[in-house]
């Protein structure tokens, strides 16, 4: 098949796919939207996608999102009760919306259950790990840049939808690469987990989120967070990197931060990052271990 096929196509595949698949359906990947035909228009259903997993929030490992973004199909397994599901996404070619089908099979009778009638809390955990290292960074544990690209687009149309403003920070290790040819990938990798450990401490888990970007960077999204609270909040963590101790040394962590908050504004998660990537850049300049923001409305 097609990477991605057209609404044409669309209809005349609906019935070959639900021949083949326990569950079809059509979701708006930015929305989180379940999707259906009123007549010929798409319209969305009230009920979230993510609510057939028995989730409150979207899906970390996104498929759906991500085969609408990379324009390609994806399958992964998933949880529903004590229901597994083999879920292939198709992206579709629509200019009005994004549309994205989802195709589900049911191959909990394939796959070994320890309990008749009970999910095996083994083979859940299992599923669960390897959504994971597809979206989380093995060192911090926090996500990896490949989940900001599938997560940040969803977090601004919601901001901007709902009337709330969204905040990023950019934080960067000062000087981590000499830290790191001086004391070695042992001792720096230390490092890195300790500033993961400290964003993780001064964050919202439930509402926010925080991602190795890469190398000694790291970027936290704060939702529904005001530029002068998101500021606060950039704050504590420089300050908590700053108390960061390595035993037995006199080393001293510290880190620089960029801070932006957007209001209303039509932009996209790419200049997003490229304004707050501006800002850090600037406390650099400025002599580091310092922060520097911008509010946008």
């Amino acid at each position: 098949m097609e990477k991605s096929v057209s609404i044409e196509k669309l209809i005349e595949y609906l019935s070959y796919f639900s021949k083949m698949y326990d569950r079809v359906r059509l979701v708006d990947p930015l929305e989180k939207k379940v999707l259906y035909y009123s007549g010929e228009e798409l319209r969305k259903e009230v009920i979230p996608c993510y609510a057939f997993w028995n989730k409150s929030v979207f899906c970390d490992n996104c498929v759906s999102i991500r085969s609408y973004r990379e324009n390609q199909s994806y399958i992964k397994l998933e949880n529903s009760l004590d229901r597994i599901y083999m879920l292939t996404t198709i992206p579709v070619d629509n200019s009005d919306r994004p549309v994205v089908v989802e195709c589900m099979k049911d191959v909990t009778d394939s796959m070994f259950i320890a309990e008749e009638g009970k999910l095996s809390e083994t083979l859940h955990s299992t599923i669960c790990q390897l959504n994971d290292l597809v979206i989380k960074d093995s060192l911090t544990g926090l996500y990896n840049r490949r989940y900001v690209e599938d997560r940040l687009p969803v977090d601004i149309l919601r901001s901007k939808t709902k009337s709330y403003p969204l905040t990023l920070i950019f934080l960067d290790i000062d000087g981590f690469k000499d830290f790191n040819d001086k004391h070695g990938h042992l001792t720096g990798d230390h490092v890195l987990r300790s500033v993961g450990e400290a964003i993780r401490s001064n964050i919202r888990l439930n509402t926010d989120w925080a991602s190795r970007y890469g190398g000694d960077e790291f970027l936290i999204c704060l939702n529904r967070v005001d530029y002068e609270e998101g500021c606060h909040i950039a704050e504590r963590i420089r300050s908590a990197v700053e108390r960061i101790a390595l035993s037995g040394t006199d080393i001293r962590v510290t880190a620089s931060l960029g801070v932006l908050t957007v209001s209303d504004l039509d932009m996209t998660a790419e200049e997003m990052i490229k304004n707050v990537d501006e800002k850090l850049y600037i406390a650099k300049d400025q002599g580091r271990n310092r922060i520097v923001g911008e509010k946008m409305v």
